[in-house]
């Protein structure tokens, strides 16, 4: 199982607005996440992300770019939500899945499928994408928990300049 943990791209508020929304470098950080992760062959079966506008935006355009996966949004994303209802529901599943957020919250789960604590950080910038996979040690008649091993980071400063 691969999970791919997301950070939106840059956002800001717009003039009379009250949430933020992706700006164009942030559109264009998403793309470049996006085709980088088409070239390795990410294949999620769904996209989870936050209910905040600029994970929605950074979540279709990953979706487009990836062969159209389904979008679902889901509470428990949010900047300072617990991470532990997140945690529980990637373990449970078997499923490649990818999830948009914020931080510190994908700092945070980050930390605690890795490390099964909240001591490990990880880097995080604008569009930055953790690649996790998830294995089970043990007898397969008796597996035992899924772990979780880190694959990649990517950020978009590890793309290159931005295209025009």
């Amino acid at each position: 199982m691969q999970v791919y943990l997301v950070r939106h791209g840059e956002a800001s508020v717009p003039p009379g607005g009250s949430e933020r929304i992706l700006t164009d470098r942030g559109r264009d950080q998403a793309r470049r996440i996006a085709a980088c992760l088409a070239g390795r062959g990410a294949a999620p079966a769904v996209i989870r992300h936050s209910t905040r506008i600029r994970a929605r935006e950074t979540a279709e355009i990953l979706a487009a770019a990836l062969g159209d996966v389904p979008l679902e949004e889901i509470t428990g994303l949010a900047p300072e939500d617990p991470v532990s209802g997140i945690a529980a529901m990637v373990a449970g599943t078997d499923q490649d899945l990818m999830l948009v957020g914020h931080l510190p919250h994908l700092d945070l789960l980050a930390s605690q499928l890795v490390a099964g604590t909240s001591d490990v950080a990880f880097n995080f910038p604008p569009a930055a994408t953790l690649s996790l996979v998830g294995f089970r040690q043990g007898h397969p008649a008796v597996p035992g928990p899924v772990r979780f091993a880190i694959n990649f980071l990517v950020r978009p400063a590890d793309l290159g300049t931005a295209r025009k």
